[in-house]
């Protein structure tokens, strides 16, 4: 097999680090999309809770004015057997008007006790839809969660794979190209793009006459522009 001279060595090098690029970016997807789904988890997780916590204060309330309301005819209970042994005229109609004023707050809670049941009967669906459809959203994101997980694991021994063949791949390239390849590749992710025509395929920097006739002859050379190493295909 016939080997590789030094120009042809670089761009062999450049495909690599593109390839090598590719699957950091999708490590990174994969990575993101893990934490996006460990969201979602916490959320329904969260929405869960504050259902549940919406039901307990909804049945406080209706406890509350349940007792209330059994404390209001214990008290009309007392009046009307006052009402009853007392002999006073004066004493009867006292009583009676608090008899009366004891209903009136017997009927005005008892509709903020039906609006308490309505509130807690609506409480207690939400609740139970959201713990119904729980099991299997759950489930869903974390099959979602492995499957990328999986796949994370698979391109991280890409990665470590990448690093172990790039030493040998930069043998026989010329320090200089490497020394501004390495340079430009911490600014930009094409440090080294090939001529459309007689110019720079990233900045569109058109070459002097001489720049192209010695880029044709040294097969590589910096842009004046942009400063990308430039080659010819």
């Amino acid at each position: 097999m016939e080997s590789l001279n030094p120009f042809q060595t670089f761009i062999a090098l450049i495909k690599f680090d593109q390839e090598a690029i590719t699957t950091h970016k999708k490590a990174e997807k994969l990575r993101q999309s893990i934490d996006q789904e460990n969201q979602k988890k916490s959320l329904l997780l969260k929405s869960l809770e504050n259902a549940k916590e919406s039901l307990k204060i909804c049945q406080k309330e209706v406890q509350s004015k349940e007792l209330k309301m059994k404390e209001l005819a214990e008290q009309e209970a007392e009046r009307k057997k006052l009402l009853d042994e007392t002999s006073s005229k004066k004493e009867h109609n006292a009583i009676k008007r608090e008899i009366d004023s004891l209903k009136r707050n017997q009927h005005n809670y008892e509709k903020e006790l039906v609006e308490g049941w309505n509130k807690f009967d609506n409480a207690k669906k939400e609740y139970e839809s959201i713990q119904n459809d729980l099991d299997t959203k759950i489930s869903e994101i974390d099959k979602i969660i492995k499957i990328s997980n999986k796949e994370l694991e698979e391109t991280a021994t890409l990665i470590e794979q990448y690093k172990k063949d790039r030493v040998d791949k930069e043998k026989d390239i010329p320090d200089e190209w490497l020394q501004k390849y390495n340079v430009m590749h911490l600014q930009v992710s094409d440090p080294v793009v090939p001529l459309t025509g007689q110019s720079c395929s990233a900045c569109f920097q058109e070459l002097t006459r001489q720049g192209f006739s010695d880029i044709n002859r040294n097969k590589m050379m910096q842009c004046k522009g942009c400063f990308r190493l430039l080659y010819v295909e």
